[in-house]
């Protein structure tokens, strides 16, 4: 060994030994062939081993200290490294000195010669141990939690406690429950060995524990105690007889650690924990993640032992969260108290006017149904009662009225519910708060009618526990209602009251709120006709629901109304929105389509923001997707978005929507393809309201998300427009269109300043064309008696795109022309047409004369 040492180097100086044995963690070296050769002083310290020890037992196969579980990985990734060069790392348990295994992390490199073959193995094993417990006990915990509180059944809990605690934690594991005596009785046992479980538990029935022993300390104080070694004289102390001591030393406890069941309102008894392996010791490590099992444990059975006690509290849970109806909550916990608790009872709650009404009310009695009607709603308590009442029920006190005279009781209620009263027979009640979050709501008031029947101190906290739930579940109804009509209100006014009338367009829109009670979503559409004639789509989605998720999308709506307005181009309407978002709502997410269709060009441009895709069916019932691409509002990248552009057929039919209409079954692809099987149904397709058509073919049963369906179907150029096309150098052909298109204006009554203007555009943007895209050229007038007209000049050159501004020469030719006509015009814009040229637009800004006037 020390020959090998030499050789590399490692090994052969004291000062590096030295070092080694100043390391925290255990160094060693072995040979190239993988026989361990030299350990420092910590290898020594924590197995306790000889250097002759080590190598005999440890020797070449890593056997005798590395853990049973753990030493068929760690040779066969030994074995590698040594064929391979690589660097050996593996995490494994080594057993220590005291027979106890901790986790170390394995680690070793070659040491290479001068001809660069490895000579040696340096190794390192460094304690992890602490964060491998750490890490197994955070996911014992997670997942025990959840286990704890899967039943409401105390002996399952229990039983899943002792489970949990072996052999996670313990060998043998028993829990014993504080009874009202203040003695402890055995509930449930676990152990490690079946053969043993038995016999233990048999043990713990045998040998009852003792008020005065050191468990017993801890039910009654709280403080866990560990004894992290047992020794033999305190079995000797503890025996009863030679064969209590026979039956401990079968029992083979090793370490023992105690531990409160420590509820929120009591302790319910101990959770014992034993190991009775060899080298197995609890620690305090052990006791802190016993006390969390415990906490947990304990919560749960207080709940569970809630539950038993009142036989009703799983059917309340249930009740309370079925519905964020007001009166359905209210209704629930009514249906709780009647008739178990009560022969009848009301849900008190205060109005806006701080006067406390009958909000619900529930007798067990059919018959008395016409009473209960007249009640329900009214303030029964004389005006000068109603201060004393209020101050009562803003008080936390239960208040118990263990026997009540309906007539006294009946001469503190107004005249005209006095006979009523009289009729349900008060003879006792108690009054239980209703509060939530500090705030009094009112009061659960129930009513015994039948004697003997009366309420005591041991039915207040029944009735507590009922009224804490039930205060929670009103306010909770309370604030939805209140936010879901306001969101509601707020959506109803931010979503388009009417879809514009366009000639040759019908829209039709569905808008459908979820069957369920979630909240108000953020889904919209939208549509809007520019002065141009361009028609302006858009839908969208915002994550979330409520108010907030309203709010965002009226503000997206209007964002890509405004840019519409300004610029409409669907990339920079959606790159606007998506910078608003940011700035406002920067943890919000929206999905959103904008398009624009352009009646006269025929034409759709598009850009989308994780939408899903518009679908297009064609007259002939070919079904297609827009191609469209773009990640959600809020995640998208500056310019990230494009807009593309799509000739239009006559009788298309374009179908927009949100995500709810595929995913409401909850499987996308099936909506998706009842989607496209609706479409591809030429009675749904051609239906006159085809958005209802397919929301009817496609959710049937209903759907448990908003879900917005729009369609927009082309169905021709629409009326109004009047079209030529000529060569744009053809100078006698333009003098003529220019006389029609001035005798057409005249013929509509604009007034004759408007109709020099309106001239002056024409002559200036046919001369544009002539002077810079020389051929064929198409002029439309579009006329709407409700509108103005507008001017669309189509030419074949190289297209651009209008920047309305003076030119920095006023005297110079190029670009006075397009500024002139967009100081004269009401509205002017030009865009490349996706199939080559440009497309000028200039809406007139005119007035008829009333002797010409439609």
């Amino acid at each position: 060994m020390a020959e090998s040492a030499e050789r590399t180097g490692f090994g052969s100086s004291a000062e590096i030994r030295a070092l080694a044995d100043a390391f925290p963690h255990i160094v060693w070296l072995s040979s190239a062939e993988g026989a361990l050769e030299w350990f420092n002083r910590r290898w020594y310290d924590y197995t306790g081993l000889t250097h002759e020890e080590t190598l005999e037992k440890f020797g070449s196969e890593w056997t005798g200290v590395i853990h049973a579980d753990d030493a068929r990985h760690l040779l066969e990734s030994w074995r590698e490294s040594l064929v391979t060069g690589r660097v050996f790392d593996v995490e494994a348990r080594l057993r220590g000195a005291d027979g106890a295994f901790r986790w170390f992390l394995v680690r070793s490199a070659p040491v290479v010669d001068e001809a660069g073959r490895p000579a040696q193995w340096l190794g390192t094993c460094t304690d992890i141990d602490d964060r491998k417990r750490a890490e197994a006990h955070t996911r014992f915990l997670a997942g025990a939690t959840d286990a704890l509180g899967a039943s409401l059944d105390i002996d399952t809990t229990l039983r899943e406690l002792t489970r949990l605690a072996v052999p996670e934690i313990a060998d043998f594991c028993a829990v014993f429950l504080l009874q009202r005596d203040g003695s402890l009785q055995l509930a449930s046992v676990a152990h490690d060995d079946p053969a043993e479980a038995v016999f233990a538990e048999q043990y713990l029935r045998r040998y009852p524990m003792r008020d005065r022993s050191a468990s017993a300390d801890v039910a009654r104080t709280g403080k866990s105690l560990l004894v992290a070694r047992v020794p033999e004289e305190a079995l000797e102390r503890a025996a009863r007889d030679q064969g209590h001591m026979d039956d401990m030393r079968r029992l083979d406890v090793r370490s023992i650690a105690t531990v409160a069941l420590v509820g929120r309102t009591r302790i319910y008894g101990i959770l014992q924990l034993v190991t009775r392996r060899p080298g197995r010791v609890l620690s305090q490590v052990d006791v802190r993640v016993a006390e969390t099992l415990a906490a947990r444990a304990a919560n749960a059975i207080e709940n569970a032992r809630l539950y038993e006690q009142l036989q009703f509290t799983a059917k309340a849970g249930e009740a309370f969260a079925e519905s964020l109806s007001l009166q359905t909550t209210m209704q629930s916990v009514l249906d709780i108290v009647v008739p178990g608790m009560a022969d009848w009872a009301v849900v008190d709650l205060f109005d806006e006017q701080d006067r406390v009404r009958i909000a619900a009310m529930v007798h067990a009695d059919p018959s008395m149904a016409p009473v209960v009607e007249r009640l329900v709603g009214a303030s029964t308590a004389k005006p000068e009662l109603e201060p004393i009442i209020s101050a009562a029920l803003k008080t936390p006190r239960t208040q118990i009225n263990a026997r009540i005279e309906p007539a006294v009781f009946a001469s503190m209620v107004l005249p005209q519910y006095r006979e009523l009263i009289v009729a349900l027979e008060p003879r006792s009640s108690i009054i239980v708060p209703l509060r939530s979050r500090g705030r009094p709501l009112g009061a659960l008031v129930a009513y015994w009618s039948t004697t003997p029947r009366v309420y005591g101190d041991e039915d207040v906290p029944m009735f507590e526990e009922i009224a804490r739930r039930a205060a929670v579940a009103i306010e909770n109804a309370q604030l939805y209602e209140r936010e879901r009509y306001v969101a509601g209100a707020f959506q109803r006014a931010a979503l388009p009251i009417s879809l514009p009338a366009v000639p040759g367009l019908r829209f039709d829109s569905v808008y459908v709120a979820a069957q369920n009670e979630t909240q108000i979503g953020g889904d919209w559409y939208d549509a809007v006709r520019l002065p141009d004639g361009r028609i302006v789509l858009s839908i969208g989605d915002v994550s979330g629901s409520g108010l907030e998720a309203a709010v965002i999308m009226a503000a997206m709506r209007q964002v890509l109304r405004g840019v519409a307005n300004v610029y409409a181009d669907p990339a920079t309407m959606i790159d606007a929105a998506d910078r608003t978002l940011k700035a406002e709502h920067p943890d919000r997410i929206v999905t959103a389509f904008a398009a624009v269709y352009d009646p006269i060009a025929r034409t759709i441009a598009y850009a989308n923001a994780g939408h899903p895709r518009p679908i297009v069916r064609s007259a002939s019932g070919t079904i297609e997707e827009l191609p469209v691409s773009g990640l959600p509002l809020g995640l998208r990248e500056r310019g990230e978005a494009r807009t593309e552009v799509a000739a239009v057929a006559e009788d298309s039919l374009f179908l927009l929507y949100t995500d709810g209409l595929t995913e409401s079954t909850r499987d996308p692809l099936e909506g998706e393809a009842r989607l496209h099987a609706a479409l591809a149904d030429p009675a749904i397709a051609g239906a006159r309201e085809p958005a209802q058509a397919v929301f009817d073919a496609v959710l049937a049963e209903g759907t448990h998300d908003d879900v917005v369906l729009f369609t927009v179907r082309v169905v021709g150029d629409g009326a109004n427009l009047k079209r030529w096309s000529f060569d744009a150098r053809d100078v006698a052909t333009g003098r003529a269109v220019r006389g029609e298109f001035a005798a057409a204006l005249e013929t509509h009554g604009v007034r004759d300043d408007d109709l020099f203007a309106a001239e002056v555009i024409f002559g200036e943007l046919l001369g544009n064309v002539v002077r810079h895209a020389p051929g064929p050229i198409e002029i439309v007038v579009e006329w709407d008696p409700e509108r103005a007209p507008v001017l669309h000049v189509l030419d074949r050159g190289p297209g651009f795109v209008l920047a309305p501004r003076l030119p920095s020469d006023v005297l110079a030719e190029r670009g006075r022309g397009l500024f002139i006509v967009w100081s004269l015009a009401e509205e002017l814009n030009v865009t490349k047409r996706p199939d080559g040229g440009a497309h000028a637009r200039a809406v007139f800004a005119v007035r008829r004369t009333s002797a010409r006037a439609d």
